[in-house]
């Protein structure tokens, strides 16, 4: 009898702690009930014009003046821009359950990969998606201009990659009936130069400072946000091994969830100059290059000084110094950090997902339960 009433009790207990805490992160669709639409278009690549005046721009060269925008043919141009991928669709894949709905919450979800590589249909894109997609998420996993010719710096690559992601985000918005979701529900997440990517499209607007490079960016590529950009903002925000570039520049109140990793040396979880050790000698080759024209004129030497300045890896801030801003603003915020773990911490090198991105997909939908 004594035994009964014991076991009675503790099962009393385990049902009451698994009530605290945690909201049910209880999973409502298999795989079987997963819908997938592969290679759909989001946008086509803003085109250029003038793809050569690009680089006109960056030297401070005028359309008129430059020999190379006298010599370069429109034909050639249309080469360069199609060889390089920036005429080309932008495309994505959308994960659904398969039950119909008109209102279901979007992630997009935005690869990472440094910028330089990465596609939308890696095994983390894929697996993160159909999670999500199982706990009644539509997710689209979105591809985006990378690192080129025309884009030869993060801040570059970064700056294009944040166009196309609001880009996408204005194509859902605009197009949320086809899609059965809730404009008002898009979420952006992202992975390491995804979550940067995130996080930009959260809080970066046109005119806000980029190292200094606003202006030059915007003369180069365009603004962030396209004519029918619709004035919506994300509903949540999910950075996953991310950082920002600014923290001046987190001024609005999305909620927002990040991981990381204490020991990520690729991107701090404090602040520091990303790809520790190899940024310092990246670094130091620019200084030293710029100082091989200080004998030239005052003028070009500025020039000179002010362009490898650009091409330089700049300091960057992680989760920590992230929410330690979004306290002071009052925003709804939570930041997870996992000890002795670095940069990757969703998927592991047996290919599969790992301990900590379970945490990550579990805390990421307690987090948007919450918040939507």
């Amino acid at each position: 009898m004594k035994v009964i009433i014991y076991i009675s009790i503790l099962l009393f207990i385990l049902s009451c702690s698994a009530g605290n805490g945690n909201i049910s992160t209880d999973v409502l669709y298999t795989d079987s009930d997963i819908v997938v639409n592969k290679n759909l278009e989001y946008a086509s690549v803003r085109t250029f014009d003038n793809i050569i005046g690009i680089w006109e721009e960056e030297l401070g060269l005028g359309r008129g003046v430059s020999i190379i925008g006298t010599l370069i043919q429109s034909n050639i141009e249309s080469a360069l821009n199609q060889s390089l991928g920036w005429q080309s669709p932008l495309e994505f894949d959308f994960y659904k359950p398969s039950e119909e709905s008109n209102d279901r919450p979007l992630i997009i979800f935005i690869h990472g990969g440094g910028f330089i590589y990465g596609n939308r249909f890696d095994d983390v894109c894929k697996d993160f998606c159909i999670t999500m997609s199982k706990y009644g998420y539509a997710c689209a996993s979105i591809d985006y201009r990378k690192m080129n010719l025309f884009t030869p710096s993060i801040i570059k690559a970064g700056y294009v990659a944040t166009q196309d992601a609001l880009d996408a985000f204005t194509h859902f918005v605009n197009n949320s009936e086809n899609y059965g979701i809730d404009p008002t529900k898009i979420v952006f997440a992202g992975i390491s130069a995804g979550a940067i990517t995130a996080l930009n499209c959260g809080y970066l607007y046109d005119g806000e400072n980029i190292y200094d490079r606003d202006d030059k960016l915007n003369e180069m590529f365009g603004s962030l946000r396209n004519s029918e950009f619709v004035d919506i903002k994300p509903a949540a925000i999910i950075n996953i091994s991310g950082a920002i570039h600014d923290l001046n520049i987190i001024n609005d109140d999305i909620p927002l969830l990040s991981f990381h990793g204490l020991n990520d040396n690729l991107l701090r979880i404090d602040c520091g100059v990303p790809f520790e050790g190899f940024s310092e000698e990246y670094n130091s080759f620019f200084s030293r290059m710029s100082s091989l024209f200080s004998s030239a004129s005052p003028e070009f030497y500025e020039w000179v000084y002010e362009e490898f300045q650009s091409a330089k890896i700049h300091e960057m801030c992680g989760a920590n110094e992230i929410h330690s801003v979004l306290e002071k603003n009052y925003t709804f915020n939570k930041v997870i950090s996992f000890e002795n773990q670095d940069h990757y911490l969703y998927w592991s090198r047996n290919n599969r997902r790992t301990r900590e991105g379970d945490t990550i997909i579990k805390e990421t939908v307690n987090f948007l339960y919450e918040v939507l």
